[in-house]
């Protein structure tokens, strides 16, 4: 999406579906955005229309509780970000609504996401945990889809290269 100037603006799991053909999976993202008033979950939010579904980041919370109209911001890190919401959802049946965030301080609960991503580590595997942390972006690092993309064709060599012996 970003190496062609895409942004979606409002992941959440009801906007990616996973269809099964045959023995291959599909992932088809939906845009929320033919079917609402707002472009985003940011402006869904703060149209006080509704907070919930809208996976937003620590600096659009910031922004949200200074009743921002137009924050600026990295729109494909916002994105990362709320894809991360939803693999983490996904892995813990955790809704991120109720769970991560805490909407009467605008604040993201990253104690419990870090709880739950050491879970994710005996429960799945360091490296998917340790993926989920990059692209939450908690520390800046401007993990990008172009990050992300070169980093799973590098797992997937290194996978494809280890002898399996049963």
């Amino acid at each position: 999406m970003q190496k062609h100037d895409i942004c979606h603006g409002d992941f959440h799991a009801e906007t990616v579906y996973l269809r099964e053909d045959n023995a291959a999976a599909t992932i088809i993202l939906l845009d929320n955005g033919l079917v609402s008033l707002y472009r985003n979950g940011y402006e869904r939010a703060l149209s006080g229309f509704s907070e919930f579904n809208a996976y937003l980041t620590s600096f659009l919370l910031e922004a949200l509780s200074r009743k921002e109209t137009r924050p600026v911001y990295n729109v494909y890190a916002a994105d990362m970000f709320a894809i991360a919401m939803i693999l983490l959802y996904a892995s813990t049946l955790k809704n991120p609504q109720y769970f991560y965030y805490n909407w009467s301080k605008y604040e993201i609960n990253r104690f419990v996401i870090e709880t739950d991503l050491k879970e994710l580590e005996i429960r799945y595997s360091v490296n998917y945990a340790m993926l989920l942390r990059k692209m939450f972006n908690f520390e800046e690092e401007n993990f990008s889809f172009i990050d992300l993309s070169v980093y799973l064709v590098n797992f997937l060599m290194n996978f494809s290269n280890l002898n399996f012996f049963f």
